[in-house]
């Protein structure tokens, strides 16, 4: 049997396999799970994680660790953004926000001028950049990060990029077999240090003559 013969039905299997995972998420589309630091001061909010389906399984460990995590299957950023309306409109932001997002849709320059806009110049953004394979039909790996790494470049101080893509080809133990999801407990441990070991800020950027965000 000629050698590539042979490797059909291990790479039928696994694209069966992938596909499989990817049904599986989208029938649980929606589902949330949300938790919050025991000992949360009412004066000083947590670190504020928002995050789709990688999160979700991440979610508990994240609140033990003193942040409050928001995890939702297939949510795209513009549902994430919506969370941070709601807080603004009733004065509930913290200093800082992270957002796990990308894999259900673009992150747009547009999407993290709102955050911004929304968070005020006194609060930071984190944005985690989502793997390559977790990119939808059109899209070009690695845009997503594209745009955050250029938003961090236009506000240093104010936007921090964590590099999360890079850091999970590394470590392809941690990972699904769709390279999106993580695979039980040592990828959410992963993921949740990542969060935790936060690298330090740039000097915070200059910004418009009336103390706002502005478009690049």
């Amino acid at each position: 049997m000629p050698p590539l013969a042979r490797l059909l039905p291990a790479l039928a299997l696994s694209a069966l396999l992938c596909l499989t995972l990817a049904a599986a998420a989208q029938a649980r589309c929606g589902q949330k799970r949300s938790a919050k630091p025991v000992r949360a001061s009412s004066a000083t909010p947590p670190t504020l994680v928002i995050g789709d389906s990688v999160l979700y399984d991440a979610v508990p460990l994240l609140a033990r660790r003193g942040y409050e995590a928001n995890g939702m299957i297939c949510r795209r950023m513009e549902q994430g953004l919506a969370i941070l309306r709601n807080r603004a409109r009733l004065k509930r932001l913290p200093r800082k926000v992270i957002l796990e997002l990308g894999a259900n849709g673009p992150v747009t320059t547009a999407h993290i001028l709102e955050a911004l806009t929304l968070l005020g110049p006194r609060r930071k953004l984190l944005l985690l950049t989502p793997t390559d394979t977790s990119v939808e039909p059109g899209m070009l790996p690695g845009a997503d990060a594209t745009v955050m790494q250029s938003a961090m470049l236009t506000w240093p101080g104010h936007v921090k990029v964590l590099d999360w893509a890079s850091l999970t080809k590394a470590h392809p133990e941690w990972m699904a077999r769709d390279g999106v999801h993580l695979a039980g407990p040592a990828g959410v441990q992963g993921l949740v240090n990542f969060i935790v070991a936060e690298p330090p800020w740039s000097p915070p950027a200059i910004l418009g003559p009336h103390g706002g965000f502005e478009a690049p």
